[in-house]
């Protein structure tokens, strides 16, 4: 008699269904976004088992932050004193297996080797950048190329 109900009164039913839809598209769309902000801290506090959660959970691994930042970027960006650049390595080694975009630009234009270079990060990582194929050649929105941070840090 339930079923009955809704089918001979079929617009109550086509309105619920679409409100449900809306508000599902809704909590999905919220938790997206909270994921892929939770992978923005990840990154940054180099947790690399959530991160490693999260990739495998399917969040986008090109993801830009407020400031046009990726994870990949996060990564590169700085280096905590007290770590050691093996687990620098590992975390930016998952995020480039799980398909980041290694020439990703954030809103400045800056890629993650220029990141790298510009925080002194290690050789390694530079050249697992480099072998993954990071451009040098891209210009940042000043006109500026990897070579430039490159001469700004030696002299």
């Amino acid at each position: 008699m339930f079923v009955y109900f809704y089918l001979a009164n079929s617009e109550p039913v086509v309105y619920t269904i679409i409100s449900f839809i809306n508000d599902l598209i809704k909590c999905i769309l919220y938790f997206q976004c909270q994921n892929k902000e939770m992978m923005l801290k990840a990154v940054a506090q180099r947790k690399i088992k959530l991160v490693k959660l999260l990739l495998d959970g399917g969040v986008d691994v090109n993801f830009q932050g407020y400031d046009g930042k990726t994870p990949l970027i996060v990564a590169c960006s700085f280096q905590h004193q007290h770590q050691d650049s093996d687990s620098l390595i590992m975390l930016i080694n998952l995020l480039i297996k799980g398909g980041a975009n290694i020439n990703a630009q954030d809103m400045k234009g800056r890629t993650a080797l220029m990141y790298a270079i510009r925080h002194v990060l290690a050789t390694d990582i530079i050249q697992m950048l480099l072998d993954n194929g990071a451009d040098p050649d891209i210009l940042d929105n000043e006109g500026r190329n990897t070579y430039y941070y490159i001469r700004r840090n030696i002299w």
